[in-house]
């Protein structure tokens, strides 16, 4: 796998937000879900995932997100250290 840019502590709190819930639920949170989480605006949230995904760490197809890489996640998305990689 190639290396894969640096996130944000704001973008990595997101996409960790994303990766618990899709596991603990099975679908994908709303942008008003990923604001609440953040206490940020959804147009802001909206920002942030364009970021993310503009990293490489997901791929929204339509409107549906994919996850590709989430440190500290296996392949089928089962948590196990939480500890941000730097």
């Amino acid at each position: 796998m190639k290396h894969l840019p640096t996130l944000s502590d704001r973008q990595y709190n997101l996409l960790m937000f994303i990766a618990h819930f899709m596991w603990e639920h099975g679908y994908q949170p709303m942008q008003t879900e990923m604001a609440a989480h953040l206490g940020i605006t959804p147009p802001s949230a909206r920002l942030l995932l364009i970021a993310v995904e503009s990293k490489g760490y997901l791929k929204r197809v339509g409107k549906k997100i994919h996850l590709i890489h989430v440190p500290g996640y296996s392949k089928a998305l089962q948590p196990q250290a939480m500890e941000r990689v730097a």
